[in-house]
């Protein structure tokens, strides 16, 4: 819903100041100097001058950033329906993410490596729970694990370029738990 609230109340905006800035030079035009109207308009019938040509100049450009900003506000409109109406890869009803950091309350490495099975074992045990599985990232975080690896066989241009994929290490239930395809998973506990 906020997206949509988002999007009305920018157009709300730019309607308002198009309105706002748009109304200044019509008022102007209400009142109108004929005289000099007059004078200034034969200079430009007779052949006119840099002054009119700039002016027009500018009024063309203005003119194509405007529908060059349309085109591309409408194109963009377009993505995040189509953004909108393409699934994540997984599915996402009926499930839960969350995150915990044991060693905030002095949890060692090696103790974590037993708090985490009693976790997903006690939380599996919750009536209507299906599946619970583990990960160091979770998914759609907007967050990254990296780490430098090489391929066998495979020298680097140079030494400073090097593969950095993004990884995540998970538990053996994640992927069946969102139901996505992978093709091939390192898992650890």
């Amino acid at each position: 819903m906020r997206p949509i609230f988002a999007f009305f109340s920018h157009l709300a905006v730019t309607v308002l100041t198009g309105v706002i800035f748009g109304l200044v030079p019509a008022l102007q035009t209400t009142k109108p100097n004929l005289a000099g109207t007059l004078k200034d308009q034969a200079g430009a019938v007779v052949g006119g001058s840099g002054h009119h040509r700039l002016r027009k100049g500018l009024v063309v450009a203005q003119v194509t950033l405007s529908l060059l900003l349309l085109v591309g506000a409408g194109l963009f409109v377009r993505s995040l329906a189509n953004l909108r109406d393409l699934g994540p890869g997984f599915s996402p009803e009926k499930l839960v993410a969350f995150q915990i950091d044991p060693s905030l309350n002095g949890y060692t490495p090696e103790r974590m490596k037993v708090f985490y099975p009693q976790l997903s074992e006690a939380l599996g045990s919750i009536p209507g729970v299906q599946s619970v599985g583990l990960a160091s990232m979770r998914i759609l975080e907007d967050n990254e694990w990296d780490s430098g690896m090489s391929v066998e066989g495979f020298t680097p241009p140079s030494p400073d370029e090097h593969a950095q994929p993004y990884m995540n290490s998970i538990g053996p239930n994640y992927s069946p738990l969102l139901a996505c395809p992978s093709s091939r998973a390192a898992t650890s506990a």
